[in-house]
Formats: C-alpha cells, structure tokens, sequence
C-alpha cells in the first residue's frame, strides 16, 4: 500500500467543516435537551383527578381535595411558608443512598391568581 500525504485544507474547505460540525452539535445538543414536561389532567373511573408533569410520578386527589387545596386556607399556610423562608425557596429534608441526612432547597413559586396571563 502506498502512503497517500493528505494535502492541507483551504480557508474555504475550514470554514465549511466548521460550520457542517457546529450544525452538527446543535443538532445533538436539541437531542439531548430535556424537555419540559407539558401539565396534563386526567380524570380517573373513581373520580380522582390527577396532575401528570409536575414531576416523576403524578399528583391525585379528588375534586374535594384540589378544592381544599387552592382555597384560602391552604394558601395561607403556603404564604407564611414562603415568608419564613424569603429568599423564596422550601426546605426539604431527606437521607441519600449511604443514610446521610441532607437539607436541599427547592425554589416555590406564586399564586396561580398572581401570575399574569399571556394576552
């Protein structure tokens, strides 16, 4: 076999191999994004309600309970949660794998009546 030298690439010939490879990563970096889970509701045969993208597993209550929920009262307890912690983040309190205990703050958000509607 013979030894074939590789001539060296033009100015031009770089520039477009740079642009094909940087098509190229953001086409992969688009794949590999997360998506953000889009909020769906589903009505169960036996009447609980459940909310589907919060997180892994979805939230069920029946309609008293989402009614108790988003009423004042539960509100006003979410309020003085928020206050105590103002920087506007929840503790939450758990264990990893090897039984350390870990305090993570999770970010809380508004009311959904104080958040301005896309017109």
């Amino acid at each position: 076999m013979e030894a074939t030298a590789k001539k060296p690439m033009t100015q031009e010939e770089l520039e477009a191999r740079n642009a094909w490879l940087e098509a190229q990563l953001a086409r992969e970096q688009a794949k590999n994004k997360p998506k953000e889970a889009k909020i769906t509701w589903r009505v169960a045969q036996k009447g609980g309600i459940s909310c589907y993208g919060l997180g892994r597993f979805p939230v069920t209550l029946y309609l008293s309970q989402w009614e108790r929920l988003w009423a004042g009262e539960a509100f006003d307890g979410y309020e003085a949660l928020v206050k105590e912690y103002g920087d506007g983040r929840t503790p939450f309190h758990g264990k990893d794998k090897d039984g350390k205990a870990y305090t993570a703050f999770v970010a809380v958000k508004a009311k959904p009546e104080d958040v301005a509607e896309d017109e």
